[in-house]
């Protein structure tokens, strides 16, 4: 659907060798025409590269043989976004609704109320497509835990100095079901970074 409608894969935008390195030595020769940089960007300055998109391709997508990366992202905490296939991105659908939809509500990308890059729904211009984990009426709330509100837990956390435990009380040995979601809003002072350890929670590709 998304190339029916004009979007291509992240990795042959033309400024892809920004954001990940191509390992040709471990490409099927054969399929290298995957990697081809396209001369243009259809979305203009809408669309940014996106690690988290529908269109990227997986790691390993064309190896050689299994085991071998055939790219990696430049910049290293997004190894494990690319790939998903789960649904089109906020960032996936952001620059397709511009295009097709930008004159339907007035202020939509100017005068937006909708915070944190979100924007005036098409299909109603009363409410806000929120990038992913944000919600409510223009964006500054937190989307709601699925299947439950309490399926998450606390969801929004000040990072401190002291490593600190993010449970999450709807998560059982089995995982989470088909459908579930989770959104945490980490606040940080400024020039702070947040170190994360996985312990308990097997995450799968992701937009994070």
């Amino acid at each position: 659907m998304a190339h029916a409608l004009g979007s291509y894969h992240e990795q042959n935008r033309p400024d892809r060798n920004e954001y990940i390195t191509l390992l040709y030595q471990n490409i099927v020769p054969q399929q290298l025409m995957n990697f081809i940089i396209k001369p243009y960007n259809p979305f203009g300055i809408l669309s940014y590269y996106n690690y988290g998109s529908i269109m990227h391709y997986e790691d390993d997508d064309f190896a050689k043989s299994p085991g071998l990366k055939t790219f990696i992202a430049k910049r290293p905490y997004y190894e494990k976004t690319m790939g998903q296939t789960n649904a089109l991105s906020f960032y996936d659908l952001l620059p397709i609704n511009y295009f097709y939809c930008h004159n339907k509500c007035a202020g939509a990308w100017t005068a937006s109320k909708c915070k944190y890059g979100g924007y005036n729904d098409p299909n109603n211009c009363s409410k806000c497509k929120c990038p992913d984990a944000f919600g409510g009426e223009n964006c500054t709330g937190i989307r709601a835990s699925r299947p439950l509100p309490t399926s998450c837990g606390e969801q929004l956390l000040t990072a401190i100095e002291d490593y600190r435990t993010l449970r999450s009380p709807g998560y059982s040995s089995e995982g989470y079901g088909r459908g579930s979601e989770c959104s945490w809003i980490i606040k940080v002072s400024m020039l702070t970074l947040i170190s994360l350890f996985e312990t308990a929670v097997k995450f799968k590709k992701n937009n994070c």
